[in-house]
């Protein structure tokens, strides 16, 4: 059997690039490096997750950069260009270990050698977490 060549999105007819985009409801992006370089948008990155929302697509980004908060992102977003993001919209290591937390240790008391930005993220989940800092102030009291 023959692999089938793919061909590049501005190689297909403007049907065709229609009919690629109707064959998905959702789209997954990472941001650094492709949204964003450092503090500057990429060109056109706004304007395509704009028209892909246009065109009744849900957007998710997915980020392994565990030092920004929502705040930070969705300034980012907005820099870029990026229309209506949510906090929601954006996955990072922070909220995955939160969900993964809520989800299959429901209650426990977790040991974190985190970023204060991840403690942030856990305790704001109602994730009850001891860390060294906590562990340095109670031996200085």
């Amino acid at each position: 059997m023959r692999a089938k060549i793919s061909r590049h999105i501005l190689e297909l007819s403007v049907q065709e690039q229609q009919d690629f985009v109707n064959s998905f409801d959702f789209s997954l992006s990472d941001c650094d490096g492709v949204l964003w370089l450092a503090l500057s948008p990429l060109p056109n990155a706004g304007r395509t997750i704009n028209l892909l929302k246009s065109e009744g697509k849900k957007c998710i980004f997915v980020t392994n950069n565990c030092y920004k908060n929502d705040e930070q992102f969705l300034e980012k977003f907005k820099l870029a260009g990026i229309d209506s993001v949510k906090s929601e919209d954006v996955i990072n290591p922070n909220k995955a270990i939160a969900m993964y937390l809520e989800t299959y240790k429901p209650g426990e008391r977790v040991f974190s050698v985190n970023n204060h930005v991840a403690n942030e993220v856990f305790r704001n989940s109602g994730i009850d977490i001891e860390t060294l800092v906590n562990i340095f102030i109670k031996k200085l009291i």
